[in-house]
């Protein structure tokens, strides 16, 4: 994560390749972490839509480290079997396919749609593309709809484990937390002291 948040800091060409290759990195050693890259690339949609400048290229560049270091990150660390097999709960087909796919689509809408387009234009492109990309991924991996863990019956999940874990609350409930707290005062007021210590 901390490599993900110095990209973002540099916010250059480079800075936007470690964002995707930590994203990805992240995903294959846990998902645990999924939450806080969709909240970084969703912040970089939202700079892409408002026309910030520079972040056109920052996006492409993004796209093209996660898709990269996903495929070496699969051929590595699960190899073929691992890569067709469907596994929810742990980096396998389905996060692969997304991976790949969300990042090449966020990368080709930014090449493809001019600069001058709109606001409007940019919303209707990447939503048209990312909703295509997600109903193509809940298609082919329809177990994974119910989310990581599927295969565990419904008491053990309500009563026994699951869902007394605090990592598995809903974020809202989980922020409630002190520590939660602390931890995302950090992490939000990191990138600013480093630009206020690293001025260009």
């Amino acid at each position: 994560m901390m490599l993900m948040v110095t990209g973002l800091v540099r916010w250059d060409r480079l800075g936007g390749v470690l964002v995707g290759a930590a994203a990805a990195l992240s995903v294959v050693i846990g998902l645990e972490c999924l939450p806080l890259i969709v909240v970084a690339f969703a912040g970089l949609v939202f700079c892409y839509v408002a026309g910030v400048g520079d972040v056109r290229a920052i996006v492409i560049a993004s796209g093209i480290g996660m898709s990269s270091v996903a495929i070496v990150a699969a051929l590595i660390f699960i190899g073929p079997g691992g890569i067709s097999s469907t596994q929810c709960d742990a980096f396998s087909a389905p996060y692969l396919f997304l991976l790949i796919g969300m990042s090449a689509t966020l990368s080709c809408v930014a090449w493809v749609v001019p600069d001058r387009s709109s606001i409007l234009a940019r919303l209707l492109w990447l939503g048209a593309t990312s909703v295509f990309v997600l109903g193509l991924a809940a298609w082919c991996f329809p177990r994974c709809i119910a989310g990581p863990y599927d295969m565990i019956d419904p008491l053990s999940r309500a009563e026994f484990w699951l869902l007394s874990l605090r990592v598995e609350l809903h974020c809202l409930r989980a922020l409630r937390c002190p520590c939660c707290l602390q931890m995302l005062r950090a992490f939000l007021s990191g990138p600013y002291r480093f630009t206020a210590h690293h001025p260009e």
